[in-house]
């Protein structure tokens, strides 16, 4: 059919990509409209699709609750006809007692004269008892004063016996001080001797070596004095030699002034030969230079070659390459298909756990499987601000805990999961009455601020190092600061074990002296009392509702994670796509241009050939030239071999003059070598003496200072001796004094012990008088 489309439309659509070229025409077709209408009809569809598993969700929980329902509707007929029954026997059991009352009334009043002489009987043995119970209290008041006096008393002697006690302590502590100072000094006296060896061992070693400087510098002076001599001698010898070596020079000049004649004739020979040697080298140098054209231009010929073999080489990897592209883009595309579908499923995942998750929280803000008043009362809330201010929460909704313990914290609170928690009683107050108005029902309220919580005694303390015990239960669940008020009075003093008998031993070991709950929800408590057994599969769970919102909450990050990250794969691949498809316009373009190139240097190759075969020629002729130029060359030089011989001569006479002045200077250099050698010991001596010297010196510096250092440390010793003895007297009147303390102690402990028969036999008395008074009365 006919469209009409903008200007500078076509350019966009060729340029554009599938999906918006695929835009374009759906657009152009006249689709677009229906495709939109379509996506809306999917929309809803799902919405319809979210709401009947929503649906789905309310009727299985409906069902579940059915059947606890029908029980109880079952149980109500069944109360209503007892009930009846209950009317019925009531009145006969009515109009019997009133039928038979005359002859119970007279059995009652022969029973009341025989109740009043009993009473008669009793009141006489009352006022004895009474006479008796007024003695023994006026006895036991004086004997509480006699208690008074001998407890005043021995709490003063308790008193000094931890005054001396004290006191002993103290003298022990400054006698383990003075020992403690006493060690010290012994090791500090040892060390002191040590260092005295050590300080003459040092001395006699310094004091030796100080004797073998002094012999060493005695021989070192001979030895320089000896040098000295040598060295005087060696230097007039090398005198001489100097002398005789400017001789042999003069002879030398000579024989090279002749030599310089020779070089004349030389010379013109020289010219000569020094012209054809130019033109050769100029004929030479050419050949040269086309040698080095000609090599030149077959270089670049086999440089083309190799050129035009690599560009060949790289249009088949282009090839490859582009082969290669095209095949990783479709895989991309591929992938990127895919993606597209994982994040479609995974889309559709949330939505249903989205749903599952409202249809909880929808419950769970209704108050669903509450108590009828809890939940009337919540909902109330909702809308009265006064209600909602002194309300603070219900118990179920304030604590958590891990999975595994649901069930055990459940059966430790009880049906108080289910109570309303608020600041103070003036609001707990507030609520009744509101309750009572409304006449909702009963609900239990927690105050914050009054209930009275459980503390966790001793005995559940050690309880948890028992077998199987996992910990408190005010530990295991999790609350707001605010609540541990409330959550120590349902749950303080109680103890989660893992097995029934693992707790039915810890209650009998601790005498149920605190509450035991199992995971199983088995109960033993303090009373003695056990609760457990099975529990409804379909009773609910506040605690796992709440858990299943934070899971489904889990799950719905945890998938949206996915997206997240999916989408982000998605966005590399989409980029790293778009970069394979720059990069496989690059290696078409880079095809193209390969070939054109390939195309220029086949050219130049047939080119280079045409050049390298006119060099040829040319190399040709110069070759004749060379030729001729050489055969010149070889008659001027059999003439200077002619001149050289007599130069020869000469030459021989100048190198006999100076191999005789290099033996004098060979002979005269060993001398100077000798000479050198001299003045390298001189120095070496003369260095010796000046560090043997210095040496000496600080040797004898060290003795002197070891000496002294000697004196000291023995002074040291005398010292710490000095230091020992007070501290040994120091200890011994330390002793003395403790044995006086001690028998101090001894004494008070005596007299503590003669009161001791006394108390026990009193204090047994005391616990005799309850049960003797209780005797009486009866």
């Amino acid at each position: 059919g006919y469209s009409i489309i903008g200007q500078g439309k076509v350019s966009e659509i060729l340029s554009s990509k599938p999906a918006d070229r695929r835009a374009i025409f759906e657009e152009a077709v006249g689709i677009a409209k229906s495709k939109a209408s379509r996506l809306e009809s999917e929309r809803k569809l799902e919405r319809t699709r979210e709401n009947i598993v929503r649906l789905s969700d309310i009727m299985e929980e409906i069902t579940r609750q059915l059947e606890p329902a029908s029980r109880a509707k079952d149980k109500t007929q069944k109360f209503l006809e007892l009930s009846e029954q209950l009317k019925y026997h009531e009145i006969n059991n009515y109009l019997f007692k009133h039928e038979n009352a005359t002859g119970a009334k007279e059995k009652i009043a022969v029973r009341i004269a025989a109740i009043a002489e009993e009473i008669a009987v009793n009141e006489s043995e009352l006022a004895k008892a009474n006479e008796s119970y007024t003695r023994h209290m006026h006895e036991l008041t004086e004997s509480d004063g006699v208690i008074a006096a001998l407890h005043d008393e021995i709490l003063q002697k308790s008193l000094d016996q931890e005054k001396l006690q004290g006191q002993t302590n103290v003298y022990n502590e400054r006698i383990s001080f003075f020992r403690q100072e006493i060690d010290r000094l012994k090791s500090s006296k040892k060390e002191y001797a040590d260092r005295i060896a050590l300080l003459k061992k040092a001395i006699d070693a310094r004091s030796e070596e100080l004797k073998g400087y002094l012999e060493e510098y005695t021989d070192l002076e001979t030895e320089n004095d000896e040098l000295s001599e040598k060295l005087n001698a060696l230097i007039a010898e090398i005198s001489k030699g100097e002398n005789l070596t400017q001789s042999t020079n003069t002879r030398i000049l000579s024989a090279a002034e002749e030599i310089a004649g020779l070089s004349k004739n030389i010379g013109s020979l020289d010219t000569e030969m020094s012209v054809f040697s130019d033109r050769q080298r100029e004929v030479l140098d050419k050949l040269d230079k086309l040698t080095a054209v000609i090599a030149e231009h077959s270089r670049e010929k086999s440089t083309l070659e190799d050129e035009i073999a690599k560009k060949e080489d790289l249009i088949k990897q282009l090839e490859d390459g582009i082969a290669k592209v095209e095949t990783a883009i479709s895989t991309l595309n591929q992938k990127i298909s895919d993606i597209a579908n994982r994040t479609y499923n995974l889309n559709l995942e949330i939505a249903n756990l989205n749903t599952t998750k409202r249809f909880y929280q929808g419950i769970k803000e209704s108050y669903e499987g509450y108590p009828g008043s809890v939940k009337r009362l919540m909902l109330d809330a909702k809308g009265n601000k006064e209600l909602a201010t002194r309300i603070k929460g219900i118990v179920g909704n304030v604590i958590s805990c891990d999975k595994k313990f649901d069930l055990a914290i459940e059966s430790a609170i009880g049906n108080a999961v289910y109570n309303a928690i608020t600041a103070t009683p003036e609001d707990a107050q507030y609520l009744l009455e509101y309750l009572k108005s409304a006449d909702v029902g009963r609900v239990t309220l927690l105050p914050v601020s009054s209930v009275k919580p459980h503390i966790n005694g001793e005995e559940i303390t050690r309880a948890l190092k028992e077998s199987g015990a996992l910990g408190l239960a005010t530990e295991i669940v999790k609350f707001d600061p605010y609540f541990t008020r409330v959550i120590d009075y349902l749950l303080g003093n109680t103890l989660v074990v893992d097995t029934s008998a693992n707790a039915l031993f810890i209650a009998k070991k601790y005498s149920f002296n605190f509450k035991i709950v199992t995971l199983d929800g088995d109960i033993f408590n303090p009373s003695g009392s056990i609760t457990g057994g099975s529990k409804r599969s379909n009773q609910s769970s506040v605690l796992a509702a709440d858990r299943m919102i934070e899971t489904l909450t889990e799950k719905i990050n945890k998938i949206e994670s996915q997206i997240t990250a999916l989408n982000g794969e998605k966005q590399k691949l989409t980029d790293k796509s778009n970069e394979l498809v720059e990069k496989l316009d690059l290696l078409e373009k880079k095809y193209s241009e390969t070939k054109d190139k390939k195309l220029v240097l086949t050219e130049r190759l047939a080119s280079i050939a045409g050049i390298i075969d006119e060099r040829n020629t040319e190399l040709s002729e110069y070759e004749g030239v060379v030729s001729s130029v050489k055969a010149r060359l070889e008659q001027l030089s059999a003439e200077y071999v002619r001149i050289e011989e007599g130069n020869k001569i000469l030459v021989e006479q100048k190198e006999t003059a100076t191999s005789e002045n290099e033996k004098i200077q060979l002979k005269y250099e060993k001398l100077r070598a000798e000479r050198d050698a001299l003045i390298d010991r001189l120095t070496q001596v003369k260095a010796r003496l000046s560090f043997l010297n210095s040496e000496t010196n600080n040797a004898r510096a060290d003795v002197e200072r070891m000496s002294a250092d000697l004196a000291d440390t023995e002074a040291m010793i005398a010292k710490a001796e000095e230091d020992m003895a007070a501290d040994l007297a120091i200890i011994e009147n330390f002793y003395k004094e403790i044995e006086k303390l001690t028998l101090s102690c001894e004494e008070i402990s005596g007299v503590k012990g003669r009161f001791h028969p006394f108390r026990v036999s009193f204090q047994t008395l005391l616990n005799r008088m309850p049960s003797m008074s209780t005797q009486h009365m009866k």
